[in-house]
């Protein structure tokens, strides 16, 4: 059952299936004196509406509750909808969006005097995200799996003929994270624990204290007489500890960012550092530096994790700018542009199920906050935004406004100030219409009995600045080919139905995926990231060319990135000097002196008198006998020499002044030990282009260890943790009693109750 209805000046779109409800929050509502609205512009009350059904004149009463967790009985078996309309596992990733989304509302806002606090991290998010949890877990296991096998590895219902085996890594980490995020951990102390300075008490479970515990500005942890159970304890909050007593027992409290910091910190030893070199588990060799990753030096050899994030804040450090007296919305860095998949996100099997994790979003916003004027995502991915055609708009939970969203590699952008999506380069308005046209037609096809699985694998349907992408299959070959190749003609149907005479649209089929794009006269235009850049540039007036800027990547198609910030901070011609230079390195056949220009490295100032004298010895050609031919030939060579010293010497404080201006480039860079074995020239790229141009240059082996070193960057400049309050902002102390209950969050549970029967 599907309806719209108005509510709280905002049309809402809901979706009944059995077992969920979905609610669309749409656009305003345009003439609200003809509508007849449920709710004025606020709804103070939950709303409550009778939906009427052929089968009973009473109907069936909707009612909004309280967000509560719901406990399903059943195993999750079927995939789904990306949109989530169809329940599901995609239903379920996009209920944890809403969760995350909420939790980055509550943890970011700025709560006034007059509004009521509510937790970030009170039960109401974290017992969603717990559940979640499990039914990722609860889904089917393959035919032949084992106990001790691939854990991540599942079973998922496509439709009636299909089944997709799926691997849950990125979904189950991610929310496992998350969880210790907003819960920190709790660690029972050995011993008795009857001193310490107390913060407050109170009778309450121990489960109760866990959720306070969060709340208490400068808590440790909690001790209690007795011994741990689900009885009622007089709790004892408290600052420090102090071993004593008989009979007490304590529990030590570690917030949620250190506690996954600590994590992450394990996790990148064990996977990278342990065992290798012939090492003992759980050693690595700490002489190691983050400039010695991936160089023939380290013999392959990962550094620790502290020496990566040491090495971030180094080379941020560097670069920034200064703070100055009377700038007091002072950011160190003007711009930050980054990459998503496999940078500062990790990478997910299905797009359409990598949603941010909450602790993500969150270090990420509080870098974008305190540390750049301008946060950008550039994307080859698809932007979304638009209704039946999402993306990465619909992936992020990060509020509205704290980074600026671009995808099919800049072309389009998302204006949080309008709410609409724009377009960096413009596309003619027939082509225009006829992607729209094209796209509204296969997920129409998407739609019909036996094709909706299309959607729920590989890449799906994605809509992206002037070119779909369809998938037939995804790389583990789930549909068999029989199958793939029908759904393939049928796209092709579509194509030939809207361009019969085939002059106006192209496809291209990978193997897994159909793209189709308007057809253009003298084939498509070369459009990469750079390109983005430099538009989204001029669009949004970043002013990349003032620095300092920060760059992030992971793969070959980001380089282009760097270069175009390059060519923004240090000029066109330089760039191009650059490029010319590392091409002749890379091509020493070519004879000496060829296009030679600026010269190499950043040597002190030319000696303008040797070079006129040696410019005289070579070039002193005149005829014999001619005393004045003789003067005059060599004043002109003498001239010449001159001319050509003072270009070169003019040439070499250009390259200065350029290289000035790129050692105000950051460019962080992740790339695997994987990802190193298979294209091992990348590394050795960006490094050439930071160390020609002076730009700081960090490589790293994994998103997590990025986005961990800009999340201690950040705290070092906000002085503060995100999870922590602003220590300019005066607050009163906090005691048991101030906390009350956990906070509600602003969402609701829909339950639909059958008045006539149940």
């Amino acid at each position: 059952l599907q309806f719209n209805c108005a509510l709280g000046g905002r049309w809402h779109r809901f979706t009944l299936t059995p077992g969920t409800v979905q609610i669309l929050v749409q656009g305003p509502i345009l003439g609200k004196e003809s509508i007849n609205q449920l709710y004025g512009n606020e709804v103070q009350m939950p709303p409550k509406f009778i939906i009427p059904t052929h089968e009973s004149d009473v109907g069936v009463e909707v009612g909004a509750l309280p967000w509560h967790e719901v406990h399903v009985q059943h195993a999750m078996t079927e995939l789904g909808r990306p949109d989530g309309s169809a329940g599901g596992f995609y239903s379920l990733m996009r209920r944890t969006r809403f969760t995350r989304v909420e939790v980055l509302r509550r943890l970011l806002a700025d709560w006034g005097p007059n509004e009521e606090y509510q937790a970030y991290n009170d039960e109401t998010l974290t017992a969603p995200l717990r559940g979640a949890l499990a039914r990722l877990h609860s889904a089917p296991r393959p035919p032949g799996w084992r106990k001790g096998g691939n854990e991540d590895l599942h079973i998922l219902t496509a439709d009636a003929s299909t089944k997709v085996r799926v691997l849950l890594q990125y979904e189950k980490q991610e929310m496992e994270r998350d969880i210790t995020f907003l819960e920190g951990t709790f660690t029972p102390l050995e011993g008795s624990y009857s001193g310490g300075e107390d913060i407050c008490h109170e009778v309450m479970s121990i489960k109760e204290a866990k959720r306070r515990c969060g709340g208490l500005p400068g808590c440790v942890g909690f001790a209690f007489q007795g011994e741990p159970s689900e009885a009622q304890f007089n709790i004892h909050f408290r600052r420090s500890f102090e071993a004593g007593g008989v009979g007490w027992a304590a529990f030590a409290y570690k917030d949620g960012e250190s506690a996954l910091m600590d994590i992450l910190k394990q996790q990148h030893h064990e996977k990278l550092c342990d065992n290798q070199g012939g090492s003992e588990a759980g050693e690595y060799d700490d002489e190691l530096t983050a400039d010695d990753y991936l160089r023939p030096s380290a013999r392959d050899m990962v550094p620790g994790w502290d020496a990566f994030s040491e090495r971030i804040s180094d080379v941020l450090d560097k670069a920034a700018r200064k703070e100055t007296e009377d700038d007091k919305e002072f950011r160190p860095f003007r711009n930050f542009v980054t990459d998503r998949d496999g940078t500062v996100n990790n990478y997910c099997d299905r797009y359409s199920s990598s949603v941010q994790s909450a602790y993500n979003a969150a270090w990420l916003s509080h870098f974008a906050r305190n540390c750049t004027d301008n946060a950008v995502f550039v994307t080859a991915a698809p932007l979304g935004g638009r209704p039946s055609a999402e993306g990465l708009m619909e992936l992020c939970v990060a509020p509205r406004g704290e980074f600026t969203y671009s995808g099919s590699k800049g072309r389009e952008y998302f204006d949080h100030n309008t709410a609409r999506v724009l377009e960096a380069e413009e596309l003619p308005q027939d082509q225009r219409e006829l992607v729209d046209e094209l796209h509204r037609r296969i997920f129409a096809l998407c739609s019909q009995p036996g094709n909706t699985k299309f959607l729920g694998i590989g890449s799906g349907l994605q809509r992206k600045f002037g070119e779909i992408t369809m998938a037939r299959n995804d790389p583990a070959g789930t549909v068999p080919d029989p199958e793939s190749r029908r759904f393939m003609a049928a796209v092709r149907r579509v194509k030939e139905e809207l361009d019969p005479d085939g002059t106006m649209l192209d496809l291209h089929d990978t193997g897994t995926d159909m793209e189709l794009f308007p057809r253009v006269s003298g084939g498509r235009a070369s459009f990469d990231k750079g390109s983005g850049v430099l538009c989204l540039d001029a669009k949004l007036q970043l002013n990349l060319c003032e620095g300092p800027n920060i760059v992030c990547g992971d793969t070959g198609s980001d380089v282009p990135m760097v270069i175009s910030t390059l060519r923004a901070m240090c000029g066109e011609k330089m760039v191009d000097v650059w490029q010319e230079r590392m091409r002749k390195e890379d091509e020493p056949e070519l004879p000496d002196g060829v296009g030679e220009g600026v010269a190499r490295g950043t040597s002190s100032r030319i000696d303008t008198t040797h070079l006129i004298s040696s410019s005289v010895r070579d070039l002193g050609v005149y005829a014999e006998g001619d005393e004045t031919s003789h003067i005059e030939s060599a004043e002109e060579l003498e001239q010449k020499a001159r001319e050509e010293a003072e270009r070169r010497a003019r040439e070499e404080l250009e390259e200065e002044e350029a290289r000035e201006a790129g050692s105000r480039l950051v460019v962080l860079f992740v790339v695997t030990p994987e990802a190193h074995e298979k294209n091992p020239k990348l590394v050795e790229k960006v490094r050439r282009w930071c160390d020609i141009s002076g730009a700081h240059c960090v490589i790293v082996p994994s998103p997590d260890v990025l986005v961990a070193g800009l999340a201690r960057y950040a705290n070092h400049v906000a002085r503060h943790k995100v999870i922590e309050a602003d220590p300019n902002v005066p607050a009163s102390p906090a005691s048991c009693n101030d906390q009350g209950e956990a906070g509600q969050a602003n969402g609701f549970e829909i339950t639909v109750t059958d008045a006539g029967e149940s």
